[in-house]
């Protein structure tokens, strides 16, 4: 299973709803030393881009009754992985 890694951000959501949208950045990395098919993700608020918001390892499975689902971990101490998901164009 190969994966992509990339980013991505709502600004066109965020400017067009304020209200309810925050405008967010994304960046999301291979982990290839997990389980097949892991990512690292990191996503912060575009006023903020390098003080991190939520830090997760997502990993896809795929079940027989239920299809696809990706499970959604918390990593301890999260700050460490920071600049693990950037690559240096993103910086």
């Amino acid at each position: 299973l190969k994966m992509l890694s990339g980013s991505f951000n709502n600004q066109q959501q965020a400017f067009d709803n304020h209200p309810l949208y925050a405008h967010i950045l994304v960046w999301f990395r291979r982990a290839p030393q997990l389980a097949p098919g892991s990512l690292l993700l990191r996503q912060a608020y575009a006023i903020a881009p390098n003080e991190p918001h939520l830090i997760r390892m997502l990993r896809p499975w795929i079940y027989t009754e239920r299809g696809l689902v990706i499970l959604n971990f918390i990593i301890r101490d999260g700050q460490r992985f920071v600049g693990a998901v950037e690559t240096k164009a993103h910086r």
